[in-house]
C-alpha cells in the first residue's frame, strides 16, 4: 500500500474518542499518537483530526504524546500548549537525517530536517516537552554527532530512543521519561540482534 496517496480518513475518530474517554471502563492511560502513522500527514490539513483529538484529549486531562515528522505540528501550538496546563503532553519529532541527500532520497514529501528543528524549538519554548527521535538506520558516528549537534543547536532534548545494545538495554533508557518504546529494525521479535546488511 502507498501510504502518501491511499490515506483511510477516520472521520468520526474525533467522536469517538469523546465516548470513550467517557467510559467508565476508561482508566486514563497515556495515549501515544504516531506510532502506527503519522497523525500530522497532509490530509490532516483538510480534516484536522488530530486537532481534534488533542482537544478532547486536553479536555479530559489525559495524558498523550505525539510522534511526527510534520512541521503542521505548530498549526495545534494552541491546543497543545492548553492541554499541557490539564496533564502530561509530549511531543516527539522524528529527523532521519541531517543530510540534505540522504533527506530527498528517503524522505520525500517530508518537510527538511532543519525545519521540523525549528518546530521542536517553537514548541520547546512554548513548554512542550520535545524528543527528538535518533533513528537506528544511522550508522556511521559522524552522522550521529552532527544529528546531536543539530538538536543541541535548536536546544532540543537528546533523544532517549534510537540504537540500544539489547531490547533491555532499549527499555531502561526509555522507562525513565516515560517514552513509548518501539524496537526498530535491529532486533527481531525474539529480542534477537539482527546484522546490518549493506
Amino acid at each position: 500500500m502507498n501510504f502518501d496517496s491511499k490515506i483511510v480518513v477516520k472521520g468520526n475518530a474525533v467522536e469517538l474518542l469523546r465516548r470513550g474517554l467517557a467510559a467508565a471502563s476508561w482508566k486514563g492511560h497515556s495515549i501515544a499518537m504516531g506510532t502506527n502513522t503519522d497523525p500530522y500527514q497532509r490530509c490532516e490539513g483538510k480534516y484536522r483530526l488530530t486537532r481534534g483529538i488533542v482537544e478532547v484529549l486536553g479536555e479530559a486531562a489525559n495524558p498523550f504524546s505525539v510522534l511526527t515528522k510534520s512541521a503542521l505540528v505548530l498549526r495545534d501550538l494552541d491546543v497543545l500548549t492548553a492541554a499541557a496546563r490539564r496533564t502530561s503532553v509530549s511531543v516527539s519529532l522524528s529527523i532521519g537525517t541531517v543530510d540534505p541527500a540522504v533527506w530527498r532520497a528517503t524522505e520525500p514529501g517530508a518537510p527538511h530536517p532543519r525545519r521540523r528543528g525549528d518546530a521542536g524549538r517553537r514548541l520547546a519554548d512554548a513548554g512542550i516537552p520535545i524528543l527528538g527521535t535518533s533513528p537506528d538506520a544511522i550508522d556511521l558516528a559522524e552522522d550521529r554527532e552532527r544529528f546531536l549537534a543539530l538538536l543541541d543547536r535548536l536546544g532540543l532534548r537528546q533523544p532517549q530512543n534510537g540504537t540500544a545494545a539489547s531490547p533491555e538495554a532499549a527499555r531502561r533508557a526509555a522507562e525513565p521519561v516515560g517514552f513509548p518504546l518501539v524496537l526498530g529494525a535491529s532486533h527481531d521479535l525474539r529480542g534477537r540482534r539482527l546484522e546490518n546488511r549493506r
